[in-house]
């Protein structure tokens, strides 16, 4: 591109006006890219208007979000492409050295070179800190612990209101981390009031132990941790499930409506914390949509029943639905959906349909499986996006999806990911053939190339852990992109299940850009060397 500076200046001026016409066709597919988001913006919007006018606003609500240099919360991102040697056998420290931090079992330290673990750095722990004027602790953090501190950042910002939604409480460091930022919480000035909602204390299984028993023991600790000021706090408690095995499975922390972080993780340790870590997805952002998402939890807490509620101080009674909004209205058009299971409307699970159905040439998929139980080959048990996607391909868009392995941490797999494609595969044959006229080996041979599935990797070199040799990687992300123009994540899988789920879809060509390349792109790369063999 430089061989311009040696010529005539005749020539400079003819090549200079081809710069100028590189320069505006870069511009000009920006714009188109930009243009193609907000026209799926709205798609979606006009269709979902149709199907669910009077959830708008409760359930979903077209909005704007405001995203931060940082906003992808992925993890553990440091192990991307590494080889298996480079991979610690454990982070922890022995509780029992005095250099070990008892409560987040992490090597104290003070320099990068005390730090004993591979691949890990000396790093002020923010979820340390439990008291005012506190200064986090030092300690050799690496392999996705920056989760901790993401986490209690989005609960100690409130100020006035807090809402932590997730699937069951936290365990472990999590926990530790909660405790820690209630504590901080309870010793300022303004205490916010707090709801925290799950689906029980084990997945879904709300009857096993009650509201009153959990709330008691975080209570109980937080008297340990903050003595002088846990009384400042108004805490309201419940599970929300039925026997219809319909429970709450949406993850979202809201602080004032202003800041909300919203995605996949589950904040359990052993899968998030341990050695064998679980991939995931979620994304971080203030803004209109942090309110809007809030306005959803207020929807979830309306279809909670008393006998599985509980409050601090005892018998205060349900703390009045949450009001506060952002003052910042946001700049990327997003779509926040949810999805009520047995207790109202499944916005989500048609907005996704939707997010596929306007794909015109790609969509890219991170899921845990399409499929939820044995024997696959019933409909019943297929995505509900199956059609979506069958009908995508056959119009031409190519389809790449990456599920997790069947051999992953328990919890974390797929049901039989080589069958599950052999499904779609047959599927869009006989599609192919109906639609065009062509023989099953020409259409079977169509049907190959666009689609393609492959099993999870984080390094095309690492197909089991190193430190458990029969154990693959686990994928739990929720993560669609059509056009590289628009996506979803959230907490909403692929697979059939009435739970109550939350996500945005976010029709933003600069967002789709940073989350294709740091997140889309990664994996993919990684994962194609897994690919399913077609024909099979």
């Amino acid at each position: 591109m430089r061989l311009h500076q040696i010529v005539l200046s005749t020539v400079l001026l003819g090549l200079w006006g081809c710069g100028n016409s590189t320069e505006s066709t870069l511009s000009s597919a920006d714009d188109e890219l930009a243009q193609r988001s907000h026209e799926i913006f709205e798609e979606i919007v006009s269709r979902l208007n149709v199907s669910f006018p009077m959830e708008k606003g409760s359930v979903w609500s077209p909005t704007k979000v405001t995203l931060a240099k940082d906003w992808i919360v992925q993890g553990p991102k440091e192990l991307w492409g590494v080889s298996g040697d480079d991979i610690p056998a454990t982070l922890e420290c022995d509780p029992n050295a005095w250099d070990c931090d008892k409560a987040f079992k992490r090597q104290l330290c003070e320099v990068d070179s005390d730090c004993r673990a591979a691949k890990t750095e000396c790093l002020p722990l923010e979820a340390s800190v439990s008291q005012l004027g506190q200064s986090p602790t030092k300690m050799c953090l690496g392999m996705g612990d920056d989760l901790l501190d993401r986490y209690y950042k989005n609960l100690t910002a409130a100020e006035h209101e807090l809402d932590f939604v997730s699937l069951a409480p936290p365990s472990g460091r999590f926990n530790t981390a909660m405790i820690n930022a209630l504590a901080l919480l309870s010793q300022r000035e303004s205490v916010p009031q707090i709801r925290l909602l799950f689906s029980g204390n084990t997945s879904g299984l709300a009857a096993l132990v009650s509201t009153d028993t959990i709330l008691k023991r975080i209570m109980k600790e937080l008297e340990v941790t903050a003595p002088a000021s846990f009384q400042n706090l108004r805490i309201n408690l419940a599970w929300l499930a039925n026997v219809k095995l319909s429970w709450n499975h949406t993850k979202i922390i809201v602080a004032d409506g202003s800041t909300a972080l919203v995605g996949g993780h589950n904040f359990w340790d052993e899968q998030y914390l341990g050695d064998r870590r679980i991939f995931d997805l979620s994304m971080e952002y203030s803004g209109d949509g942090a309110s809007k998402a809030r306005d959803f939890v207020n929807t979830l807490w309306a279809a909670v029943a008393d006998r599985k509620f509980s409050s601090y101080p005892a018998d205060t009674g349900r703390i009045p639905n949450f009001t506060l909004r952002s003052l910042d209205q946001g700049n990327v058009e997003t779509i926040g959906v949810g999805r009520m299971g047995a207790f109202g409307a499944n916005v989500s699970e048609v907005a996704i349909q939707y997010l596929i159905d306007s794909a015109k040439t790609s969509v890219s998929l991170t899921q845990q499986d399409v499929f939820n139980l044995l024997p696959v080959n019933l409909p019943l048990f297929r995505t509900f996006a199956f059609d979506s996607i069958i009908n995508a391909a056959n119009r031409g868009v190519q389809i790449k999806a990456v599920l997790s392995n069947q051999h992953a941490y328990e919890g974390y797999t797929t049901v039989n990911d080589k069958v599950e494609y052999k499904i779609f595969v047959d599927a869009l044959t006989q599609k192919l053939q109906k639609s065009q006229g062509l023989s099953k080996a020409e259409a079977q041979a169509i049907a190959c190339e666009r689609l393609a599935f492959t099993s999870f990797r984080f390094s095309k070199q690492v197909a089991y852990w190193p430190s458990k040799k029969d154990e693959q990687p686990g994928l739990h992300a929720k993560f669609v992109m059509v056009d590289d123009a628009a996506f979803y994540i959230g907490s909403h899988n692929l697979y059939p299940a009435d739970l109550q789920e939350f996500g945005n879809i976010v029709t933003d060509a600069a967002a789709a850009k940073d989350v294709r390349e740091q997140y889309w792109d990664k994996v993919w790369a990684e994962s194609i060397s897994a690919r399913m063999e077609c024909p099979y």
